[in-house]
């Protein structure tokens, strides 16, 4: 129990050490006391994951390689932000750990396909750079998400194997902490009644752990879609617009059936007529990992296409 507790508090650090990073230089979002740092920690989970993908094209994410991003990200958290922001981010963390930690206890097994697909994909991330055509060796390899680069790059020397089970219930308890916040603080009714039937949905019908998966996560990241599009239908921001296109472009990533949930974001910004205002640094951001991204699938699961002989 305390293992996990650990783990799951200094994984939610991390993540909201990268989330800070991640909302500061590329979505130009400014980190305040009122901000809800919940959300903060979905986008660290969501920077992460990028960086995973970028790293595994040149080297593995072996756990020392893992173990020096953690402590960039913490130092950058410790000599960036100001005192009353550490001390949320800690009190934050505190709460993410005690809730992630009582989720995976309460579960007595882990059954979703993880054993077949995710853990050996994970295993070949940790030890390995891009394997080109591997799914020449199984099909299980072409069944992944960038969720499994997230939950490699948190497998390192401090938070040993273990770790790679914990991203999944942190961005679940994340997100159900960012919709209590939304409810609390927004004056928007509509919003309310949206965050308070999106959060019963998840207590009532996605509350397994061991029922997750890829597809809890790339649910959750459509819902905050969905959410936000809601939050900022009135009084649409430039940084906004940012946040909004990301998070199109991470569902599909998470799950490419959702590639009719980013429409959302591009019918919103043609109705909003504001296409002109989304800033470089994300849409390089979009474009650089989307190519990275299909590229590194055609050459790990579209090689499939041009088997290897046997002799």
């Amino acid at each position: 129990m305390f293992e996990i507790y650990f783990l799951s508090f200094l994984t939610s650090v991390y993540f909201i050490s990268a989330g800070i990073f991640f909302s500061n230089n590329i979505l130009d979002i400014k980190i305040k006391n009122e901000t809800n740092i919940f959300k903060i920690a979905l986008y660290g989970c969501i920077f992460l994951s990028f960086f995973g993908l970028l790293l595994n094209y040149f080297i593995n994410l072996s756990k020392s390689i893992n173990i020096i991003i953690l402590i960039t990200f913490l130092i950058y958290l410790i000599i960036s932000q100001k005192k009353y922001l550490l001390k949320k981010v800690f009190t934050s963390s505190i709460l993410i750990a005690g809730c992630c930690s009582f989720l995976i206890i309460s579960d007595n097994t882990y059954r979703p396909d993880a054993g077949l697909y995710h853990l050996p994909y994970i295993n070949i991330l940790n030890t390995e750079k891009i394997i080109i055509g591997i799914s020449n060796i199984h099909f299980r390899f072409g069944h992944t998400s960038i969720i499994q680069y997230l939950s490699a790059i948190n497998n390192n020397w401090i938070f040993s194997d273990n770790s790679i089970l914990l991203p999944t219930a942190i961005i679940y308890i994340c997100f159900l902490f960012y919709l209590i916040y939304e409810i609390k603080f927004s004056t928007d009714k509509n919003l309310i009644f949206f965050n308070f039937l999106i959060l019963s949905f998840l207590c009532l019908k996605l509350n397994r752990y061991s029922d997750f998966g890829n597809d809890a996560p790339a649910h959750i990241y459509y819902f905050l879609l969905t959410s936000l599009a809601l939050k900022y239908y009135k009084k649409l921001e430039i940084p906004n617009m940012g946040e909004m296109g990301i998070l199109s472009a991470y569902l599909v990533y998470n799950k490419i059936t959702l590639f009719l949930g980013s429409l959302v974001t591009i019918i919103f910004f043609v109705f909003k007529k504001k296409m002109n205002f989304l800033k470089i640094k994300p849409v390089i951001f979009i474009l650089l990992f989307t190519f990275i991204f299909f590229t590194k699938n055609f050459l790990v699961s579209g090689c499939a296409a041009f088997p290897i002989k046997k002799t």
